[in-house]
């Protein structure tokens, strides 16, 4: 299992496929001999998909996870047992959505049969956990925000004529803690959809300054 202490959010596919590829070689179990298992269970693997799959390169639908699950238990035999926990266990933040990043440790636990006892008080942000204090009157955390600010967010300061932190400052009340460049990519769809959402975030931008509020 990847067990590494580290604070950097990983997405879902890649915190399982780099457990999965752990536990595989752990064992001293082959591509080859799981993806001749996946097939026997329905999956259409050559073995170039396994790899695929440990480097989280695409999305699995659940059932598929569930599948390599067996495959992988098939391969390894009775001799050891690999649970649901097992793959998606991690020290550190899993983005199951842009806004929803809980701990490696949290998601195991619900895997494991345990509801969820995430704190909805938290406000999540994309790719970087939680910031704390936003539902008690607390503020952004600026260092980190500014770490997370890049290009899109100057020219966005230079347009409308205001400091960074001041667009700090509006985002984290807009976008719950995130950055404008995070929340024009929430909302995109698409890489045509960028620009009308870049506007459309823009003009929100700018009825809160017409409001005085930044």
């Amino acid at each position: 299992m990847d067990t590494d202490t580290n604070t950097e959010t990983k997405s879902l596919p890649a915190v399982i496929g780099a457990n999965y590829q752990a536990i595989r070689t752990g064992k001293g179990i082959t591509q080859e001999a799981v993806a001749s298992h996946a097939r026997r269970l329905g999956l259409k693997w050559p073995t170039s998909k396994v790899g695929d799959f440990e480097k989280g390169r695409s999305e699995s639908p659940f059932s598929t996870v569930l599948t390599a699950l067996q495959a992988l238990q098939d391969a390894i035999g009775p001799e050891a047992q690999v649970t649901l926990s097992d793959l998606v266990t991690l020290d550190g933040p899993v983005a199951l959505t842009p806004s929803f990043c809980p701990t490696g440790t949290e998601v195991a636990a619900v895997t494991s049969g345990e509801a969820w006892t995430y704190d909805a008080g938290r406000v999540m942000v994309s790719g970087h956990g939680a910031l704390t204090g936003a539902t008690d009157g607390g503020g952004p955390d600026m260092e980190d925000m500014r770490r997370r600010s890049d290009l899109t967010e100057a020219r966005i300061c230079k347009r409308l004529k205001i400091s960074g932190d001041d667009l700090i400052r509006l985002s984290w009340r807009l976008w719950e803690g995130r950055t404008f460049s995070e929340e024009r990519d929430r909302r995109a769809v698409s890489p045509a959809r960028r620009a009308p959402v870049s506007r459309e975030l823009r003009a929100q931008l700018e009825e809160e300054i017409a409001r005085g509020n930044h």
